[in-house]
């Protein structure tokens, strides 16, 4: 049994989202926003959905003088471009007092999020682990 307890929510190469507990997220962004272009309101008519959140320009835009190529990515409305490895943004996401309890459970929160984040960086150490392909699938499912 693997001491890391998470969900894995979403994993694909723009974002992955990791259940830590009920109530809190840890997103690991892969990507950086295009320059000039903070966010946009375009018909998602005009977008292919690829994941939630996650959408692909059908057709070129001018967004705030920027001409978005049809095939842009737009993730929760920002228009992105893969970024380096070194450039992945970590964010965790709370509802409530949803990070909190004894130590035990709070060190343990702390220890997964810590192994998520190494697990980005250096994902070929985490590849088969001790030769159990669930480990690269998000803990305990």
């Amino acid at each position: 049994m693997s001491k890391y307890i998470y969900q894995t929510v979403q994993e694909n190469e723009y974002l992955d989202v990791y259940r830590i507990t009920e109530g809190v997220l840890l997103k690991v962004y892969k990507v950086r926003a295009i320059e000039g272009v903070y966010f946009i309101d375009i018909n998602k008519r005009k977008m292919e959905k690829i994941s939630k959140d996650i959408y692909k320009l059908k057709e070129k835009n001018s967004v705030y003088g920027t001409i978005l190529e049809a095939g842009t990515i737009v993730l929760e409305n920002v228009p992105v471009k893969i970024t380096e490895l070194k450039n992945y943004r970590y964010e965790i996401k709370t509802t409530g007092n949803s990070l909190g309890g004894s130590a035990i459970n709070f060190s343990r929160y702390l220890d997964t999020i810590n192994h998520l984040i190494n697990k980005t960086q250096n994902p070929s150490q985490y590849e088969w682990e001790n030769g159990n392909p669930e480990y690269m699938q998000g803990g305990q499912k």
